[in-house]
């Protein structure tokens, strides 16, 4: 999990870094798991970034993260292109870009994917390719 970064039970403060070229099965660049609220991920570039199957870019499992002024750009996954959000995760996504990012299902034009109904995420003034 995490081919850049991963962490669990923990609100590292991830500012002002460029992911490129990682590789994992689940959160491509970034893994976020079982994070309550806390610190933030602030201005990142994630760029050309794949898992093999969810979030190319980044993935968020039972966390709560505040993520703020990302980029995410050019990632690939099966599902989640760009994010992937599953197992109660409520992420706060504030002016973020999520652009040009590749996924295999449908057509490839998921670039978010909230995977099951208990998670929540939450989407302020972000630049999403296709609209929300």
């Amino acid at each position: 999990m995490g081919g850049g970064l991963s962490f669990e039970f923990s609100n590292p403060d991830i500012d002002a870094n460029y992911f490129f070229d990682n590789y994992s099965a689940i959160g491509g660049c970034l893994c976020c798991l079982r994070a309550a609220k806390g610190n933030s991920v602030a201005n990142n570039l994630f760029e050309s970034n794949a898992a093999l199957f969810f979030g190319g870019g980044v993935a968020f499992l039972e966390a709560h993260t505040l993520f703020v002024n990302n980029t995410i750009v050019n990632n690939y996954s099966s599902y989640g292109g760009g994010i992937f959000v599953n197992a109660a995760a409520m992420p706060k996504l504030n002016n973020c870009i999520i652009w040009s990012n590749m996924t295999k299902q449908i057509g490839d034009r998921v670039w978010v994917w909230v995977y099951d109904i208990y998670s929540a995420s939450e989407f302020y003034y972000n630049n999403i390719q296709g609209g929300f």
